[in-house]
């Protein structure tokens, strides 16, 4: 399967991970629960991906239509994830099954595209609007398809050859983003614990916004722990599933 390449310049392309992730134009409030979206159907190659987030963003504009105004004002503003997370878990789950359970258009993540050309601006970060929008569409199509449908399956399937008798279960999306969890670990039906499967950059890099979310998912492991009792291991991989902290795999087999 081929990878989604990123048309922006790498340099250009990170420079706006930190403001990504301060605007919360990540989160599935913003764009869906991806990692499951994904995992919907067997997809056979990335732009069968691509054109179903696509329609099922205009299948969700579809339904929005239907709705009272008032609703429809709450559930497209997708700044609500930074503004008012709280207000966001007390919504009805009908209402809000419509932002984190489907995709959204091109139209929509050219305007989060916009929002953060504007941001980037107000830094004094030189990005076009349009190379704005490529950070957004490749974040959230491309980097979703490299990361789960290729990092994530490839690495499963090399940790299944060490780890006989061991059943790896994909974790959907809320309970990922609630514990940062990717898979759960069986065997014999007993859960030995979860693992994030992360690239090269995650474990290597200094840059604030990447300690941040570590920081963060350090805090949803711990919660997971607290929750079920048993760890959570980072893993470490290319989108070929080649793991970088191959020593992980000892840890796994004597759980």
């Amino acid at each position: 399967m081929d990878e989604f390449l990123n048309p922006v310049p790498p340099t250009l392309f990170r420079a706006t991970n930190g403001p990504w992730n301060a605007l919360r134009l990540n989160a599935p409030w913003s764009v869906g629960y991806v990692a499951s979206l994904v995992e919907a159907r067997a997809f056979a190659e990335k732009t069968e991906w691509r054109d179903f987030y696509y329609e099922s963003g205009a299948e969700r504009l579809r339904r929005l239509a239907r709705l009272p105004a008032a609703d429809r004002a709450l559930l497209t503003d997708f700044r609500l994830a930074l503004t008012d997370p709280g207000g966001i878990q007390r919504l009805p789950a009908a209402l809000k099954t419509l932002n984190f359970d489907f995709g959204r258009t091109p139209d929509e993540l050219a305007e989060k595209g916009r929002a953060l050309h504007a941001h980037l601006t107000r830094l004094g970060q030189i990005l076009t609007t349009a190379q704005a929008i490529d950070c957004v569409r490749f974040r959230v199509v491309g980097e979703t398809w490299n990361g789960v449908v290729l990092r994530e399956r490839a690495t499963v399937a090399v940790l299944q050859t060490h780890l006989p008798g061991v059943r790896f279960e994909k974790t959907p999306g809320d309970f990922d983003h609630r514990y940062a969890v990717d898979y759960e670990l069986f065997r014999e039906g007993r859960l030995l614990g979860g693992i994030q499967i992360k690239p090269a950059s995650y474990a290597a890099s200094k840059a604030p916004y990447l300690l941040t979310a570590r920081q963060a998912n350090r805090a949803k492991n711990d919660a997971y722990r607290r929750d079920f009792g048993c760890p959570v291991f980072d893993v470490v991989a290319n989108t070929h599933g080649e793991i970088a902290n191959a020593a992980i795999i000892e840890r796994l087999r004597v759980l």
